[in-house]
């Protein structure tokens, strides 16, 4: 078995049809058969009988696989797609969704079931993780980002950037899985990164707020309702307010 092999790659719909993605097939139970030892076949969906397949549920935990030689794992972050995890040496690691890029990876495979390594440059160890996903299905496309702060204040970013939500001055690659630093002000170090819905807010090492993305609502809390794509430093939320006597 090959965990990257799209031939032995598969999905449960909530029709219960299982469907390989690389060919847009579904597993078939020619005949609907109760024989066993029945080979099985890839055919053109249809909802039929044959291809009905229910998922049963466990109550034992499964095991995750996790790499050696990195430690224990020391922060742990999850949205309904892809997971993260931190380990003692400061490497990031994966699993789950990445076809918006969301596993840092540089990949783009829609299922990873095993874990992959967040791609950080050299010398760069991370302390803080976030991953956040936003509606759809697996035939719908839908928004995902995630995020890792390093040791020296840094934010790497991939997946989604239609509204700049990276932090890098640009809206361009819709899809990012290479992970790119974010643009904060020279001297500003991060500490964490919360994301929802294309808009990203960092939480500073000095405790001020700077944010980036979609603020169709306002919610990057500048006063306007303006996007951005390089992170600014909200002025309502970092300046104590003028008292007069």
């Amino acid at each position: 078995c090959s965990s990257t092999n799209p031939n032995q790659q598969w999905v449960l719909r909530n029709d219960e049809q299982i469907v390989n993605p690389a060919t847009g097939k579904c597993l078939d139970n020619p005949g609907n058969s109760r024989t066993v030892g029945q080979d099985l076949q890839l055919y053109d969906c249809n909802t039929g009988d044959a291809q009905n397949w229910a998922m049963i549920h466990v109550s034992v935990p499964k095991k995750v696989f996790l790499p050696s030689g990195h430690g224990k794992v020391t922060l742990i972050t999850a949205d309904q797609w892809t997971t993260l995890y931190l380990f003692e040496d400061g490497t990031v690691w994966g699993a789950g969704r990445s076809e918006l890029g969301q596993l840092g990876a540089a990949t783009t495979n829609e299922y990873n079931p095993y874990l992959k390594q967040f791609i950080l440059p050299a010398g760069q160890v991370a302390t803080s993780i976030y991953t956040t996903a936003y509606g759809g299905t697996y035939t719908s496309f839908y928004d995902a980002n995630s995020f890792v702060v390093t040791a020296s204040g840094r934010v790497y970013g991939v997946g989604r950037n239609n509204y700049g939500q990276l932090g890098t001055g640009s809206t361009s690659g819709s899809i990012v899985s290479t992970p790119v630093l974010m643009s904060l002000p020279s001297g500003v170090k991060a500490q964490t990164v919360q994301s929802g819905y294309n808009s990203t807010v960092i939480l500073t090492t000095e405790g001020k707020i700077y944010t980036v993305g979609n603020n169709a609502q306002g919610q990057l809390g500048d006063g306007t309702t303006t996007n951005r794509s390089t992170p600014e430093a909200q002025p309502y939320i970092n300046t104590s307010p003028l008292v007069l006597y």
